[in-house]
C-alpha cells in the first residue's frame, strides 16, 4: 500500500551488492493507501518530457469496494503533486485492475484491464481517463455483454504500427487483437492460435522501434513475435448495406494503388492479389473485420516485399459468401 520513487537512477553506484541499493529511493507519503488496499497495476508514459504515471489499487478488505485508478502528472516534480482520481464508475464492487496499457505515442490513450466474475473487464479512454468506453466486445462471449462466460482478461498493449494502431489483449484463453475499437461491438481476433494456443497470457510488452511483442504465459514460457502493419488499410465513415468491391485507382498504376471495399456484416475478410497465371502474389488483408467501408493500399510488392513485374494482375475480395474479382494493370 506504499509507493516509492527514485529520480536519481543515473547516480546509483554501479558496484555489485547482495543487499541491493537504497540510493535515491523515497516514499511518496501522499500516495500511501489505507491498510487493506494494495496497488495492483502501474504504468507510465513514454512520451518524452511528460512524466505521466497511471496506477490502480484495490481494497482486499472490502468485497463491495470498487477499484481506484489514478493519474499522476509531472510525477518527477518535487514535491510530488496530487494524483487525479480517474476511476471507472461502471466497475461496481470488487475487481482487480490487472493491467494498464498506454499508447507510447499518445499518453492520453489508455486501456484498463479488470478481472473478476460477472463484470465488463476492458475499458478504453482517449482523454487521459476523463471518460471511458467499454470495449470487451466479443470477448464477453455470451448472450449478453459481460455475462461472465468469456475468458478472463489479464493484460493489454497499445502498439502503433505504420499508420495504424494495433490493440492486443492477453486472456485466459490466448492472445487477441484488433485494429478497430468500436465500443461494445469491438471484434477481437485470436492471434497465433497454432503457436500460442489457448494458454493464459499473463503479461505483455512491446516496443515501437521494430513492432516487437513479447508475451509471458502461465506454464508455457515466453513467446515473441512482430506485429505487422495492415498495409494502408483505413476505415471510411458510414455503414454499407451491400458487399462491394470497387475498381482500384489509379489504374493503370505505378508504384501503388488503392482498393475500396464494403462489408455490411462483421465477417472474415480477405483481399488477395494474383498474377495472370492465377498464382497468389500478395495477401493485402486476411482478418475478421467489423461492418464498414475500407480502403487498402497495395504498393506493388509480393509477400517478400519484392517489387512485382509490370503486367496484368487480379485482386479478389472474399467476405462471408461474397467473392468478387477485378483486373488491374501495373506499369513500369
Amino acid at each position: 500500500n506504499r509507493m516509492w520513487r527514485n529520480i536519481e537512477l543515473d547516480q546509483v553506484p554501479q558496484e555489485f551488492n547482495w543487499d541491493g541499493v537504497t540510493w535515491g529511493w523515497n516514499t511518496v507519503d501522499q500516495l500511501e493507501q489505507p491498510v487493506g488496499i494494495k496497488y495492483s497495476a502501474m504504468t507510465f508514459s513514454k512520451v518524452p518530457g511528460e512524466h505521466r504515471l497511471y496506477f490502480a489499487a484495490s481494497d482486499y478488505a472490502n468485497a463491495t469496494a470498487s477499484p481506484k485508478i489514478y493519474r499522476l502528472d509531472n510525477a518527477n516534480s518535487t514535491p510530488v503533486p496530487n494524483a487525479v482520481d480517474i476511476s471507472i464508475s461502471d466497475i461496481t464492487g470488487f475487481a482487480w485492475i490487472h493491467d494498464i496499457a498506454v499508447n507510447p505515442n499518445n499518453s492520453d490513450e489508455l486501456i484498463v484491464v479488470a478481472t473478476n466474475y460477472n463484470i465488463i473487464g476492458l475499458y478504453h479512454s482517449t482523454d487521459a481517463g476523463a471518460t471511458w468506453t467499454a470495449i470487451e466486445g466479443n470477448l464477453a462471449d455470451g448472450p449478453t455483454l459481460g455475462d461472465g462466460k468469456g475468458p478472463s482478461l489479464r493484460s493489454a498493449v497499445i502498439l502503433p504500427v505504420g499508420n495504424t494502431t494495433r490493440y492486443l489483449v492477453g486472456t485466459s484463453a490466448g492472445l487477441y487483437s484488433t485494429l478497430y475499437l468500436n465500443g461494445s461491438s469491438t471484434v477481437w481476433n485470436q492471434e497465433a492460435a497454432d503457436v500460442v494456443g489457448n494458454v493464459v497470457v499473463e503479461s505483455m510488452t512491446s516496443r515501437t522501434a521494430d513492432n516487437y511483442v513479447a508475451i509471458g504465459t502461465h506454464g508455457r514460457g515466453v513467446f515473441v513475435g512482430t506485429a505487422k502493419a495492415v498495409v494502408g488499410v483505413k476505415q471510411i465513415d458510414g455503414l454499407p448495406t451491400d458487399y462491394t468491391l470497387s475498381q482500384n485507382y489509379p489504374n493503370p498504376f505505378n508504384p501503388s494503388t488503392k482498393i475500396r471495399y464494403s462489408v455490411p456484416l462483421a465477417s472474415n475478410v480477405s483481399l488477395k492479389i494474383y498474377n495472370s497465371n492465377g498464382e497468389e502474389v500478395a495477401e493485402v488483408l486476411n482478418k475478421y473485420l467489423p461492418a464498414g467501408t475500407f480502403e487498402a493500399d497495395w504498393n506493388g510488392t509480393n509477400q517478400s516485399g519484392i517489387k512485382v513485374a509490370s503486367g496484368v494482375y487480379f485482386y479478389t475480395l472474399r467476405a462471408g459468401d461474397f467473392v468478387q474479382t477485378k483486373k488491374m494493370v501495373m506499369l513500369k
